[in-house]
């Protein structure tokens, strides 16, 4: 501790450094005179710090007094936690006198003649004010800096989910939230919008003949050119291995058409150059339409412009097609022609599989629980994953009855083998929003010895935000049965707080693209922990999926994930081992 005496009575310094020094405070310097003790204050301040604990300062000195020193240490962001105790040769207390000393800034007054017995009890009271405020100060800065790096964390976050890593443009996600947005605005303000699928042409011959390095080069060199070709006003995305979308929103009838001619121009001459060969290129553009009569969902705009580019690969020169009623019908015809029947048969045959992976506690490598993974049996022996079908399920209105079949199955298979194991079973956004689906939960678990404690329902984060107040009221009801939750894909959405704060959910599983890429990447694996520290902070466990390396592991335990799931840790099974968990790992 530090104290700084002013006082032009050296007589007065005398007294009050033998008082302190005998009150054990022996760090003690001393001036006689105003503008010294500024100049005293200003030596002891090193960078955002004051090495003066508290200034014991005469009111009456000549010149300057000590209501001039005090007004000018309040005024200054570091001197004015200091504590000033004023003293004055008045000999007894005076009202005007304290409240000048006060005004002043001062923490304290004190009257002649000054003892010990009224002294050192003042100061320690003003010091003790001086280490709780500036305790509080500490802890206020360590929690603005921990917020800094949240507020950090989480807008490198959002900009990865909604970003494409190899090109800088957004990704599927972010176009599929701006398609769901562009088809309201145009059926409500009545505007003109269009999505443009590119395609290149001809773009495995690149990656077979010269491989993945080059062929991403490529994708870099043809997103420049199109970034270049395209106003900021549109979104640009690219939204898988070689296919760009580009939306147009609140635009003339015929813009579209005539920014897909340019972009067909800019890429014509286009040529990849590499070691080995030179590779001229084209791509492909399929439109699709968006206007005030167009009903259908994001996703489905998207699959109308897709098709519209795979025509417009067969046309001869202009590679270029507008989807049109005759095309829509068409992929419905074909689409309810093939996939219907089929997804009846299998649904009446009992033609789907169910896989069980297990999901490792990451503390001790034992088993937690399993999810189940849904497969489809074609003709032709195959195993179809869910991406192949379940958005066709979605598009004919048998998205609910699937999700039906597989709780069914799977709370069956439990209940035969009396399996205490838990299970994670994936679900739909429009089976959690239906209340016959929530009854028919129950009425499972009633006729079974399943316990609800048993099952976890996985949601994606895209899912549950649609409907968010029902689908939480579904929840909640499932809950009292024991059910738990699981938020997939945690991060995707732009409004993940919102989600978080209404959804009584127990695991959050994180985006696979950052699991995957955090061996090569220290902002995932700083993302990652932040999210554990999010989930952990707000009562729920962590899950990442994709570890299908060694060395995600230990990396994964280091960010403070509680549980894995993936190829490494234990390949997809027919079975669900019955047993206290096993340690695989």
């Amino acid at each position: 501790m530090r104290i700084l005496i002013v006082d032009d009575m050296p007589t007065n310094i005398i007294l009050f450094s033998a008082i302190l020094e005998y009150a054990g405070f022996s760090n003690i310097v001393t001036t006689y005179d105003a503008n010294k003790a500024i100049a005293r204050l200003d030596n002891y301040t090193v960078d955002d710090h004051c090495d003066i604990d508290l200034v014991l300062l005469d009111v009456i000195m000549p010149g300057k007094d000590g209501h001039a020193v005090c007004r000018a240490m309040r005024k200054h962001p570091l001197w004015s936690r200091i504590p000033v105790i004023m003293t004055t040769p008045e000999k007894k207390w005076r009202e005007e006198t304290a409240r000048a000393c006060f005004d002043s800034g001062a923490t304290d007054v004190m009257f002649t003649p000054v003892d010990s017995v009224e002294l050192i009890p003042r100061i320690i009271s003003a010091l003790g004010q001086k280490w709780e405020r500036d305790t509080r100060l500490k802890y206020e800065q360590q929690l603005e800096a921990t917020l800094k790096e949240y507020r950090i964390a989480e807008a490198r976050l959002k900009y990865l989910v909604t970003h494409d890593d190899l090109t800088g443009l957004y990704n599927r996600r972010r176009l599929d939230e701006s398609l769901e947005l562009a088809s309201i605005y145009t059926r409500n303000y009545n505007q003109n919008s269009a999505l443009l699928f590119i395609d290149i042409n001809n773009f495995k011959t690149v990656v077979d003949s010269e491989g993945h390095l080059s062929a991403d080069r490529l994708l870099v060199e043809v997103a420049t050119i199109l970034r270049n070709q395209v106003d900021t006003s549109h979104l640009l995305a690219r939204i898988s291995g070689d296919e760009f979308a580009l939306l147009m929103e609140n635009i003339q009838e015929g813009d579209e058409v005539s920014l897909a001619n340019d972009i067909l121009e800019a890429c014509s001459g286009f040529v990849f150059r590499s070691d080995k060969h030179d590779y001229p290129l084209s791509i492909s553009i399929g439109i699709t339409r968006i206007n005030r009569h167009t009903h259908s969902p994001g996703t489905e705009i998207l699959s109308h412009a897709d098709y519209s580019c795979q025509l417009a690969k067969q046309h001869a020169t202009n590679k270029l097609h507008i989807f049109s009623e005759n095309d829509e019908n068409t992929i419905s015809r074909e689409q309810e022609r093939f996939w219907k029947p089929l997804l009846q048969e299998s649904l009446s045959s009992n033609s789907f599989s169910l896989l069980y992976q297990p999901v490792l506690s990451g503390s001790d490598n034992t088993v937690h629980h399993y999810e189940v993974l849904l497969r489809l049996d074609d003709k032709d022996g195959k195993l179809l994953r869910p991406s192949t079908f379940i958005p066709v399920a979605e598009r004919i209105g048998m998205i609910c009855e699937i999700d039906r079949y597989v709780t069914r199955k799977a709370i069956n298979a439990l209940d035969v083998e009396n399996n205490t194991s838990t299970i994670s079973i994936n679900i739909s956004g429009e089976s959690l929003r239906n209340h016959e689906f929530i009854l028919h939960i129950n009425d499972l678990l009633e006729q079974s010895s399943v316990k609800g404690s048993q099952l976890i329902f996985e949601v994606t984060e895209h899912d549950a935000i649609q409907k968010l107040e029902l689908i939480r009221l579904h929840m909640l009801r499932l809950r009292e049965t024991g059910c738990q939750f699981t938020l997939d894909n945690f991060g995707s959405g732009s409004n993940f707080k919102q989600t978080l704060e209404r959804l009584p959910l127990d695991f959050l599983k994180i985006d696979g693209r950052l699991i995957t890429n955090m061996p090569n990447d220290q902002a995932n694996q700083t993302l990652v922990s932040t999210i554990a520290e999010v989930a952990h902070s707000s009562g729920m466990k962590t899950i990442a999926g994709h570890v299908d390396r060694p060395e995600l592991v230990s990396i994964l335990r280091n960010a403070g994930i509680d549980f894995m799931q993936g190829n490494h840790l234990g390949q997809p099974d027919t079975a669900v081992v019955n047993a206290a968990p096993e340690k695989l790992v």
